[in-house]
């Protein structure tokens, strides 16, 4: 009779310590995948060379994500940012008005194109941050500026899948 109480007890531990180690790795996973979110990345490659942007963990970035990859055929707008038709309209409500930089990446709802801003400019309904360039930004920023007349970028997720 003690042994089998023994023995309940036991296992009784084994199943509380069990559970608790799969709560723990349940959450770890959640905090993982929340890490991987945090993390998308991008690489642009245009004029010869090549700069990593980091993508926002919003809704809209992921599904621009997902397109990848993508040359676009960017152009001047305003003197301030360079945009591209996307050939598929994201599925984006307008979101809240932020407070634009140079070195920006973002979607601009009313139209369905994306964009990237070498010059401030005044926050503006239905622009959506997809994210921002990552060190560099000087140099990308100067890029985008001497591109005077129409080029092809391409948009790849970074690191690529030939890079992993």
């Amino acid at each position: 009779m003690k042994f089998s109480k023994i023995l309940c007890l036991c296992v009784l531990l084994m199943q509380c310590t069990l559970g608790e180690c799969f709560a723990q790795s349940q959450s770890f996973g959640g905090i993982d995948s929340r890490a991987k979110e945090e993390q998308m990345q991008i690489q642009m490659h245009f004029g010869g060379q090549s700069f990593v942007l980091g993508l926002e963990n919003n809704a809209v970035a992921k599904e621009f994500y997902a397109l990848l990859p993508l040359s676009l055929n960017f152009s001047d707008y305003v003197g301030k940012e360079k945009i591209a038709k996307l050939d598929t309209r994201l599925s984006a409500q307008e979101g809240v008005e932020y407070e634009p930089q140079s070195g920006d990446f973002f979607y601009f709802v009313p139209w369905g194109n994306v964009g990237l801003f070498y010059a401030k400019q005044p926050p503006y309904p239905g622009v959506i941050k997809l994210g921002s360039i990552k060190g560099a930004r000087k140099s990308f920023v100067a890029q985008l500026k001497a591109q005077k007349q129409d080029f092809i970028l391409t948009i790849e997720k970074y690191p690529s899948e030939k890079q992993r």
